[in-house]
């Protein structure tokens, strides 16, 4: 099995467990919160409900919405302000934006295990239209951006062809 991680030293896999622990296990949930709790967020996610028959199609957004409310509520984010929830997403970016190389990915010239979980945290934030405070954060920071659109251009060519970022 290919270890995309071969080549770190032990501070950086050290480093890269930590980084992915704050997306996947923090920032996944305010993901989860932008797109279906905040009113932005639910606006757009709301399309995705289309294809559910028009007859049944409130019942199963509420119920979904319901259920999401739920385990946001029991995981911990929901027990917080909306203003307290963007705060601490912006500064999990802050946190890791400060560890990340100037290079074409984290860890510098070579991509590694970490690089997918920023890009799927970051491609759902930055490169959908689901408005948000840590959008608007994320915008303004350019190695942020240029990241993002790197390896959207590198690892899906087909739709930055097309424009589809």
């Amino acid at each position: 099995m290919l270890d995309p991680d071969a080549w770190l030293d032990e501070r950086q896999r050290a480093t890269s467990l930590l980084v992915q622990r704050v997306v996947e296990e923090h920032y996944a949930f305010v993901i989860l919160y932008t797109h279906f709790i905040r009113a932005e967020g639910w606006r757009h996610t709301r399309a995705f409900f289309d294809s559910v028959p028009a007859l049944v199609r409130p019942l199963v957004m509420a119920m979904l919405r319901r259920n999401m409310r739920s385990a946001l509520y029991l995981q911990g984010t929901l027990r917080h302000s909306d203003e307290d929830i963007m705060a601490f997403a912006i500064a999990d970016w802050r946190a890791i934006l400060s560890f990340m190389s100037n290079g074409p990915y984290f860890f510098g010239e070579r991509p590694s295990s970490v690089d997918a979980a920023l890009f799927g945290a970051l491609a759902t934030t930055l490169m959908t239209p689901v408005q948000s405070p840590v959008r608007d954060f994320l915008r303004t920071q350019p190695k942020c951006v240029a990241y993002a659109e790197r390896t959207f251009a590198q690892y899906f060519p087909e739709l930055a062809a097309n424009g589809k970022y």
